[in-house]
């Protein structure tokens, strides 16, 4: 009896006849000429690290010093660099967010150390990534970036988004897949032509002639190098001296200002601290140098004067003597005239380059204070390389592949 519901008067034994060829149909036509090509996808993501872990970029970093890793997401790069801290077990470890980026390892030999920036923002976040390092390492000095605008609760919530994910660390990042169709969405043919150099493992950035590991990495020539340092872009660097000319814009961009310093973030400080103490860790606090255009523009603009306040109480002396009762080695390089003053030192108005960063520790070292926490270290050798690098007119690259 046919169904008066079917259109064409089907019986429902032609109708299964039909969708069974219609589905064979799609199989042949469709999914399977699909298969190789989802494959090859999976395949092409594997072989760019698109699909691996912290843990995994970590243990082929600690087999090739020569090795720059690109992770996919900042969110990993907390766990990447805790793997690497319980490879290298250093002596001195360097953490905060990206203005401390270009430390390197070979400025405070023979100490062993180790950058593990681009990780904490705030406070709270440098509280919980120390906590972190402790179970993976027992470093016996802990510099960390100590800047004005940390205190302000506007910072504290604006970074809430970077905190890092500290997960499983091990096994495929399938999600890895998405990277890779979005980088052939969004540039076909360039992704295309570079598919050989994906395959072969052969990118290279130009100046040090590292390798590149990590789809991001191997477009732009940038990720963390072996002690954890970041290698900018080179387009990057090469725009910085565009970027540098904009007075206060770098400053007021990146950061936010407040009235006051947060009482709340004291507190976070408190905590750091305490760790420190409880684990008889020698903690430093470093303000890096900001660009004296910026400085100028804090200390000077009627305009920005409410939110300047912040800056002017963390200046006062009686935020040094909370720094002092805290256990924490204060050093102030936002004023450092050499460095600050010359803006080939910057990327922009808030992040300088390997000599710039060099620059700021060899100034450091006239302060006895600091001498004696390193005083293992060469400041005499440290002096003669920045020197050297100065007359080389070479602000971005200094150490190069010495770690």
């Amino acid at each position: 009896m046919q169904d008066p519901f079917l259109p064409f008067n089907f019986d429902s034994a032609t109708l299964r006849g039909e969708l069974q060829r219609y589905f064979r149909s799609l199989v042949l036509l469709v999914i399977l000429p699909a298969v190789p090509c989802v494959g090859f996808i999976i395949w092409l993501a594997g072989s760019v690290g698109a699909l691996m872990s912290p843990q995994v970029f970590a243990d082929a970093q600690f087999k090739d010093h020569g090795l720059v890793v690109s992770l996919r997401s900042i969110k990993d790069y907390g766990a990447y660099k805790l793997a690497r801290i319980a490879q290298e077990q250093p002596d001195v470890v360097f953490i905060g967010a990206s203005r401390c980026s270009e430390f390197r390892s070979a400025m405070l030999k023979p100490l062993r150390a180790y950058n593990g920036c681009v990780s904490a923002w705030s406070i709270d976040q440098n509280v919980d990534l120390l906590r972190r390092i402790l179970t993976a390492g027992n470093p016996k000095i802990v510099i960390f970036c100590l800047d004005y605008f940390m205190f302000t609760e506007a910072y504290e919530e604006g970074t809430k988004e970077r905190s890092m994910r500290y997960g499983p660390n091990s096994g495929l990042q399938l999600d890895g897949v998405l990277d890779v169709l979005t980088a052939i969405r969004e540039r076909p043919w360039e992704t295309i032509g570079e598919i050989p150099t994906y395959l072969s493992r052969d990118a290279f950035e130009p100046v040090d002639h590292l390798r590149m590991l990590g789809l991001n990495g191997m477009r732009l020539g940038a990720g963390f190098r072996y002690d954890g340092s970041v290698l900018f872009p080179r387009g990057q660097l090469d725009e910085a001296h565009i970027v540098t000319q904009k007075v206060g814009y770098g400053l007021l961009t990146a950061i936010p200002g407040g009235p006051q310093v947060d009482p709340r973030q004291i507190d976070a400080l408190r905590a750091l601290s305490d760790i420190a103490r409880q684990r008889n860790i020698t903690l430093v606090g470093i303000q890096l140098p900001i660009q004296r255009s910026s400085v100028d523009f804090l200390d000077t603009d009627q305009g920005y004067w409410q939110y300047s306040g912040v800056w002017r109480e963390f200046e006062t002396e009686r935020m040094r003597t909370v720094f002092s009762n805290l256990g924490i080695h204060f050093f102030d390089l936002s004023r450092d005239l050499e460095i600050t003053a010359d803006s080939r030192y910057f990327v922009d108005a808030i992040h300088v380059g390997e000599a710039g960063m060099l620059g700021g520790l060899v100034h450091l070292f006239d302060n006895p204070d600091f001498r004696m926490i390193f005083r293992g270290v060469d400041g005499n050798a440290m002096r003669d390389t920045y020197n050297r690098a100065l007359e080389a007119g070479d602000f971005f690259h200094v150490y190069h592949a010495q770690f």
